[in-house]
């Protein structure tokens, strides 16, 4: 992840929670583990842990009504 981590914070990607959850049901389809997910979407293992811990927090997996 070392990539990642050249990359001055300002110009990382800010993912909405909606994003979040679809990376995190994108993970889990195709069984990447998270330095996988990571890569692909360039933030930090780091990250993508604190998401899965949260993953009950209605902020997370909240969907926007059409």
């Amino acid at each position: 992840m070392a990539r990642v981590g050249r990359i001055p914070a300002q110009r990382l990607p800010n993912y909405s929670p909606t994003e979040r959850m679809e990376i995190l049901a994108h993970k889990s389809t195709c069984g990447w583990n998270l330095q996988q997910t990571a890569e692909a979407f360039m933030v930090s293992e780091n990250t993508i842990s604190s998401w899965m811990k949260r993953i009950d927090d209605e902020e997370l997996v909240s969907i926007p009504e059409p």
